[in-house]
């Protein structure tokens, strides 16, 4: 499902959709400038996009349905000590970078060659538990997602995040990210004397900036790692049902070079013999 909201879709191709400006907000700019000129496809095409955005089936750029989406349920326990806001959910995912040592690597070929030649690189670092050292590590869902569940909400920087790291000789760097759909597993609790007294302007969502550079292309992801209500952080987790974006391992040669062992996006399998070119 997509993260454009369906109201501000619907509307805008109910007052101004002849000109285009729903297909814009969706960033179909192609298709928005058509309708622009040709006022809505002489107002046909205008029609049909207002009756598929109403029954739920217009898609953003990405192909992704644009449907209502109940933005959260305010639940009071019996004794009015406490509410639970449910059904929140958003998109996000885990992030980790994780430094390995020659140590490490070396331990890492004796488990690959004792268990399996082709047994992941994943499944050897353990999801990234059994590295040397994990610079960060976030998990959680995308600011912008939440920000449409609670657009009165205040935010917060935390941290900011780079991936990678500046490379070093003897250190191998592990990246790992996935993203996908995350909802809570159990319900947003929040403690105040009865449901009635919630406002949505005393939540605060306080985030991680991840700033991606691994195929000279900047990418950033701002993560929630933290919700407070008044100034207190709420009890709330997470579960994710995303797949891996990406996964990559690498190092520096003896000339400063850049060394790519693994980067799931274009190799099927890691390269451990060029892991020997980034030790001493």
């Amino acid at each position: 499902m997509s993260n454009k909201d369906f109201l501000t879709t619907l509307f805008l191709c109910i007052f101004i959709g002849i000109l285009g400006a729903h297909r814009f907000y969706v960033n179909k700019q192609g298709t928005g400038l058509l309708m622009l000129l040709t006022a809505g496809g002489f107002g046909v095409w205008w029609l049909i996009d207002l009756a598929m955005i109403s029954s739920g089936h217009f898609k953003d750029k990405e192909g992704q349905n644009i449907k209502y989406k109940k933005r959260y349920k305010i639940i009071s326990d019996n004794k009015g000590k406490q509410v639970n806001i449910g059904s929140i959910q958003g998109y996000g995912g885990e992030y980790q970078l994780n430094l390995i040592s020659k140590e490490q690597a070396i331990s890492l070929m004796k488990d690959r060659n004792a268990e399996n030649q082709d047994i992941s690189l994943h499944s050897l670092l353990d999801g990234g538990g059994s590295c040397d050292e994990q610079k960060f590590a976030n998990y959680g869902p995308s600011l912008e997602s939440l920000k449409n569940i609670f657009p009165d909400a205040g935010v917060k920087p935390f941290r900011k995040n780079v991936i990678p790291l500046p490379f070093e000789r003897n250190v191998l760097q592990h990246a790992y990210v996935t993203e996908g759909k995350i909802f809570s597993e159990t319900d947003f609790i929040i403690s105040m004397a009865s449901k009635a007294e919630f406002d949505e302007k005393k939540l605060t969502l306080i985030y991680d900036e991840m700033i991606f550079d691994l195929a000279h292309n900047i990418d950033n992801v701002c993560i929630v790692a933290a919700i407070e209500y008044d100034g207190k952080e709420c009890d709330i987790q997470w579960t994710d049902s995303g797949q891996d974006r990406f996964i990559t391992l690498a190092g520096l040669d003896d000339d400063g070079n850049k060394i790519s062992i693994f980067d799931s996006r274009k190799d099927k399998k890691a390269n451990w013999n060029l892991m020997k070119k980034c030790f001493d």
